[in-house]
C-alpha cells in the first residue's frame, strides 16, 4: 500500500477506530442487561465478570469505516457475511449454541464470500515447485474449508487477554504492507484500525484493568472471516503481489496452532473439537510464564515468520521453498514451546 493510498484511507480509518471506542464505553453499562458478561469458572480464569461486546463494536466501527472509505472489494457482501457471524456469535457468547449451528453459519459466510462476491481460491500458487497448482472443480470446497478453518483458527486463540486481537493485527498489517489492490488494501487498513483501537480495551495492562472487555465469538469469528476474505482475495487478483504460500505466514500462529491441538486430540482417541488445554498459550501459562511473558512470545514469533516469508519472497524465493519453510517453523515452535514446558516441569519437580 502506497503513501496516497494510506492517505486518502486513513481519515475513514481514524473514524472507524473512534466509532469502536465510543461504542465500546456506551455498551459497557449496558452488557449486564443483555446478558453479554462473561463469568469465570471452569477453563476461564480471568477475574470478575468482563463484557463481551468487542465484536460488536469491531463491527460496527469496520462497516463504517468501509462505507466511508469507498472501498470496492464486495464491501456489502463482506459486510453480510461478517453480520451473519457476529449475529450467531451474540448468540453464542449467551447461550452456548450447539457446534453444528456455528460451524452452518460460518459455512454459510464463506459461501456468500464465494457466490456474492465471487471471491473465491482458484490457484494455491507453485507450492511444490512443479508449476501452478489451478484447483479447478474443487475451488468452490477449498475455498470454504480455507476459510472455515481459518475462522476457527482465530477463534480458538481467544483464550487469552489480547492473543486473538493481536494474531488478528499482524495478520491485517501484514495483507496491508504486502502491495495488494486499493481495495483490499484499505479494508485491511481499516481492520488494523479498529483492532486496534479494541486491544486498549483488551490487552493485558493495568491502566485499562476497570475498562477490560471481550470481543467473545462475534469478534473472533468476524475476525477470522475479514482476514480470510482479504488473503484470498489479494492472492487470486491477476498479477497478485503475493502468493497464497505467502498468505499463510500472515496467520501463521493460529494456524499452527489449530493444526497441533487438531491431530493432538486425534492421536489421544478424543474429537479434534472436543476443548482442552493443549493451545500453545495454555502450554506455556503451564511453563509458568505471565500473560504478558505469552503475548510477547507469541507475538513476536507470529511477526518473525510473516517478515521472514516476505523478505524470502521479496529476495524471489519459490513458494515450494517457503512452504517448506514456514512448515519447519511450524514443527519447530510447536516442539520447543512444548519442550519448554517440559523442562518447567523438571525443574519444579526437582525443586520439591
Amino acid at each position: 500500500m502506497d503513501g496516497l493510498d494510506i492517505i486518502n484511507t486513513a481519515p475513514a480509518a481514524m473514524i472507524a477506530s473512534f466509532v469502536t471506542v465510543v461504542m465500546l464505553l456506551a455498551l459497557r453499562p449496558l452488557a449486564p442487561s443483555l446478558k453479554l458478561v462473561d463469568k469465570p469458572g471452569g477453563r476461564k480464569r480471568h477475574v470478575g465478570h468482563v463484557p463481551i461486546i468487542g465484536g460488536i463494536c469491531m463491527f460496527c466501527g469496520f462497516v463504517i469505516g468501509a462505507a466511508l472509505a469507498a472501498v470496492e472489494l464486495n464491501t456489502l457482501f463482506m459486510c453480510v457475511g461478517a453480520a451473519l457471524l457476529v449475529a450467531i456469535g451474540i448468540i453464542d457468547d449467551r447461550h452456548d449454541l450447539p457446534a453444528g449451528v456455528r460451524l452452518g453459519a460460518q459455512v454459510s459466510a464463506a459461501l456468500i464470500m464465494v457466490f456474492g462476491a465471487r471471491v473465491v481460491v482458484q490457484s494455491l500458487g507453485d507450492p511444490l515447485g512443479i508449476g501452478e497448482l489451478q484447483v479447478g472443480a474443487f475451488a468452490v470446497p477449498i475455498s470454504v474449508f480455507l476459510t472455515v478453518a481459518l475462522i476457527n483458527a482465530i477463534n480458538m486463540t481467544d483464550g487469552m487477554d489480547g492473543l486473538a486481537g493481536g494474531f488478528s493485527l499482524v495478520a491485517l498489517f501484514g495483507i496491508t504492507i504486502s502491495g495488494p489492490t486499493n481495495s483490499i488494501a484499505s479494508s485491511a487498513l481499516i481492520g488494523v484500525a479498529v483492532v486496534a483501537s479494541f486491544l486498549a480495551f483488551n490487552f493485558p495492562i493495568r491502566a485499562n484493568r476497570p475498562i477490560r472487555t471481550f470481543m467473545g465469538d462475534a469478534g473472533s469469528t468476524f475476525l477470522g472471516f475479514i482476514i480470510a476474505w482479504l488473503c484470498i482475495a489479494a492472492t487470486q487478483q491477476q498479477n497478485a503481489a503475493i502468493s497464497p504460500v505467502v498468505a499463510l505466514s500472515f496467520v501463521a500462529l493460529p494456524l499452527f496452532d489449530l493444526t497441533s491441538c487438531f491431530f493432538r486430540r486425534i492421536f489421544a482417541g478424543r474429537s479434534p473439537f472436543t476443548a482442552d488445554r493443549n493451545h500453545f498459550h495454555h502450554v506455556l501459562q503451564e511453563a509458568g510464564l505471565t500473560r504478558r511473558q505469552i503475548l510477547a512470545v507469541l507475538l513476536s514469533l507470529a511477526v518473525t515468520v510473516m517478515l521472514v516469508c516476505l523478505g524470502l519472497h521479496a529476495q524471489g524465493v519459490p513458494d515450494s521453498f517457503l512452504l517448506l519453510s514456514w512448515a519447519v517453523f511450524g514443527i519447530a515452535i510447536d516442539a520447543s514451546l512444548r519442550w519448554y514446558r517440559r523442562h518447567h516441569d523438571r525443574r519444579a519437580a526437582a525443586r520439591t
